[in-house]
């Protein structure tokens, strides 16, 4: 019975003995537990670099150059402004790539390529928009340099261009002009709505020398009309107002000259006749009855 005693009173106290050793802290350094921010400052400075929350990377806390990951930073800041299609931004962040670090810097990047020509052809769409032609052809021009090969999109915005500028400089006078964009334009494709309504601006201006009396710039437009738009009806009508007019003035000739050569033979007839009235009267000359000899004489 005593033997059982004094186990139980050496279990409690070996009991006691352990929850006081764990009730106790451990000083080591300023953790309060083993295998905490470390010791010394060093250690818990490493600490707190390897486990601190990621910053969100911003154009503020953007690696100067130089840094190993300024490219890399530069690559995500272009695609998050991409995707938000922030054109602007995203072809600002891959100029500065090219700037820096040429094609090598945009291809380090899986997509690289990619983003970078879509990125400049959404600027170059913002600056078509805005009427900003030659700046969005340079942007064009851009894409396509970087992608290495150009598109079905670039086609169909460089043909949209051609079109604005086209019509830009019709509205403006310059048929020559809008003449040469057309081929441009119907190199990419040809578009029946365009060759009608280029058609119907060309028969107008050529309506409006023909009634200023500009003829040769009537007749340079309607040579062009004849191989653009032969069945405009404005054209059509124009060609017979031309000949109608060419009519009258080759009767109006015809009739002049004919009267001005019946006056002519009138007046030579008249003059003729009365030549021969006079060499008559002299030839067949009778005497008055009512003079006499002696009158006659004298």
């Amino acid at each position: 019975m005593r033997l059982v005693t004094l186990a139980a009173l050496g279990i409690l106290s070996l009991s006691s003995l352990a929850h006081a050793q764990d009730s106790l802290p451990i000083e080591l350094g300023t953790s309060q537990r083993v295998g905490g921010r470390g010791v010394t400052e060093e250690a818990q400075a490493r600490y707190d670099a390897a486990y601190a929350p990621e910053e969100p990377l911003t154009e503020a806390n953007l690696p100067p150059p130089g840094h190993r990951k300024r490219f890399e930073s530069l690559h995500e800041l272009a695609e998050r402004n991409a995707g938000g299609r922030q054109w602007k931004d995203a072809c600002r962040f891959y100029d500065l790539i090219i700037e820096e670090g040429g094609m090598d810097a945009i291809n380090a990047r899986e997509r690289g390529r990619v983003e970078a020509a879509r990125s400049y052809l959404g600027c170059a769409s913002n600056a078509h928009r805005k009427g900003e032609f030659d700046a969005a052809e340079a942007l064009i021009s851009k894409s396509v340099e970087v992608q290495g090969t150009t598109s079905s999109r670039h086609e169909a915005l460089q043909w949209k261009i051609y079109r604005d500028q086209l019509r830009r400089k019709m509205t403006n006078g310059d048929a020559e002009g809008a003449l040469t964009l057309y081929g441009k334009l119907s190199n990419i494709r040809e578009d029946e709505d365009e060759r009608i309504w280029l058609g119907e601006q060309l028969a107008e201006a050529a309506w409006a020398a023909h009634e200023e009396g500009d003829e040769i710039r009537r007749d340079t437009l309607m040579s062009h009309l004849e191989t653009l738009a032969p069945q405009n009806t404005r054209y059509r009508a124009l060609l017979d107002q031309m000949a109608l007019g060419g009519e009258v003035l080759r009767s109006v000739a015809i009739y002049g000259l004919g009267g001005i050569a019946l006056v002519t033979i009138f007046g030579l007839f008249t003059s003729w006749r009365s030549r021969a009235r006079v060499g008559a009267a002299g030839k067949t000359r009778n005497k008055n009855k009512f003079i006499d000899e002696e009158d006659e004489l004298v």
